[in-house]
């Protein structure tokens, strides 16, 4: 990916080769995970456990054909890089208001405490 990369953003790219690596591991146990919960032990001994690398097949072939057109495959990644660092925005944002709540709530735990009579502090 560095070699089609725009200028300055060659190590964006190689590392974006790198956490694909990541989902794809996580997608492989995901795919393990499914088989493994829609068969039965007898029905995973005799076929199910094809399914997963029926799916590699799949997937490979769809690989395949987006590599046949490199920019093509480079604007999906692209894509689905924009898509990831969104969603990576949005939990940041939800992160922060979870953790701006926690501050109010501990403010308002001791503001209570300090109009309240004598008392033990709040923990």
């Amino acid at each position: 990916m560095s070699e089609i990369a725009n200028a300055g953003r060659e190590g964006v790219a190689s590392a974006f080769v790198v956490c694909c690596a990541g989902v794809g591991i996580m997608a492989g146990n995901l795919a393990v995970l499914i088989v493994l919960a829609a068969c039965s032990p007898d029905q995973l001994a005799v076929w199910g456990w094809r399914l997963p690398f029926l799916a590699a097949v799949v997937n490979g072939g769809l690989v395949s054909a987006a590599g046949r057109q490199l920019h093509t495959a480079y604007c999906i990644l692209h894509t689905a890089y924009c898509i990831l660092h969104t969603a990576y925005c949005i939990l940041q944002t939800a992160d922060c208001r979870l953790q701006t709540a926690a501050v109010v709530r501990e403010q308002q735990a001791h503001v209570a405490w300090a109009a309240a009579p004598a008392r033990s502090p709040p923990c």
